[in-house]
């Protein structure tokens, strides 16, 4: 499975500025967002997206040389497109969901869904460009604990460091960092956590840091991990990423108590979302517990009527179940409102004992003969 930017607004309440973007503002934008991406315009996020003001934000807390500076920023502008990303995902069958605007610090909430599962959020900094054109600043990234500008200046650091022989300390630290994850990626992972906790200084107590110490961890053993989870919750107690990184981990292992803790640690961060109901009644069922599901994906589907998850989920827990009759209902739901063309059920794992329902007979019979098209997808586990 797989959040601060920096704007400050006046309480509400107060009278803001013409220059800052108000809390209706912000919603009126980010709901216009999520239409044109939903509408097919994957562009959307890119033109709204301001790159040279979050990079000239990144590059300008740090001591360098004007033209390395102006370097920086032109290739990354050149090379580095965050909105691609989210398009790409949305191509893929994933989605970007507006959630709620915070007001102070003003920043948009959407959630990410993944292509083949995964869950991120962004926190997304507005403010207001000519002609009172609302655009976007920075992204606080809750998955790295960080936002993109914080990311982007420690690149740029690195860069520095590098070509000025400057700050040998970070650089060396930076160096080793690199190369613990690649001891990752080579499945050497004690050498890369043995190697990762050798480090010291400043970058060590950042949530990427951190994060990748807790995922090398993960693929170590039990002492190790609790280790690193420990670490970090006493060095960042309020940051999000730990509970999105755990998850899957905490679901694979079976450990259904801590996973519905993490899930309610981050239920309170987001401040609410429907989606987080369908993972927790996912963990239901496969805890054996599909009517406790079944209750939540009604309501995850009553507060969210475009999430699809929750009703392929449901259909999940309605075999479970054995309930039939809700199973019909479900895939009716999916065909008619998501446009599923259901392929033939019988040859599906997990369908087979409803198609030999009467309650399948008769939705057959209701005009939904079987039709050339996808078969039906059940939330993978973990989502």
């Amino acid at each position: 499975m797989r959040v601060v930017p920096l704007i400050l607004l006046l309480a509400l309440g107060s009278a803001a500025s013409a220059d800052e973007v108000t809390v209706k503002e912000a919603e009126t934008f980010a709901r216009g967002l999520q239409k044109q991406l939903e509408e097919g315009k994957l562009r959307a996020f890119s033109r709204s997206f301001d790159g040279r003001a979050l990079l000239k934000e990144s590059v300008g807390r740090v001591d360098a040389p004007q033209e390395m500076r102006d370097g920086f920023v032109n290739g990354a502008l050149r090379s580095f497109d965050f909105g691609q990303q989210i398009a790409a995902a949305i191509k893929e069958e994933g989605s970007y969901t507006f959630l709620r605007v915070q007001a102070e610090p003003l920043r948009a909430r959407f959630r990410l869904l993944l292509p083949g599962g995964g869950v991120n959020y962004h926190d997304l900094t507005l403010t207001k460009r000519g002609a009172g054109q609302i655009s976007i600043v920075d992204v606080y990234i809750y998955v790295s604990g960080e936002a993109l500008s914080v990311t982007l200046r420690r690149a740029f650091r690195m860069a520095v460091a590098s070509q000025t022989k400057g700050d040998g300390a970070f650089l060396r630290t930076a160096k080793k960092f690199q190369q613990a994850q690649r001891l990752h990626v080579q499945k050497e992972h004690r050498k890369a956590y043995d190697l990762i906790c050798s480090l010291k200084g400043e970058w060590c107590r950042t949530p990427n840091f951190l994060t990748i110490k807790v995922m090398i961890a993960t693929e170590i053993d039990e002492e190790t991990l609790i280790k690193a989870v420990d670490e970090y919750e006493r060095l960042l107690p309020d940051s999000p990423s730990l509970h999105l990184v755990m998850v899957d981990k905490l679901i694979v292992q079976k450990k259904w108590k801590e996973v519905f803790a993490r899930l309610d640690a981050l239920d309170k961060v987001v401040g609410g979302d429907p989606y987080l109901k369908v993972l927790r009644a996912n963990c239901h069922t496969m805890s054996g517990h599909p009517e406790q599901a079944k209750a939540l994906l009604k309501k995850a589907a009553e507060e969210e009527p475009t999430l699809a998850d929750a009703h392929y989920t449901l259909i999940d827990a309605a075999l479970a179940l054995e309930d039939w009759t809700l199973v019909s209902a479900e895939l009716s739901v999916l065909e008619r409102d998501f446009g599923v063309e259901w392929g033939d059920l019988s040859q599906v794992e997990g369908f087979r004992a409803y198609t030999q329902s009467d309650s399948y007979k008769k939705w057959l019979r209701r005009g939904r003969d079987e039709k050339s098209g996808t078969p039906p997808r059940s939330v993978p586990d973990g989502r």
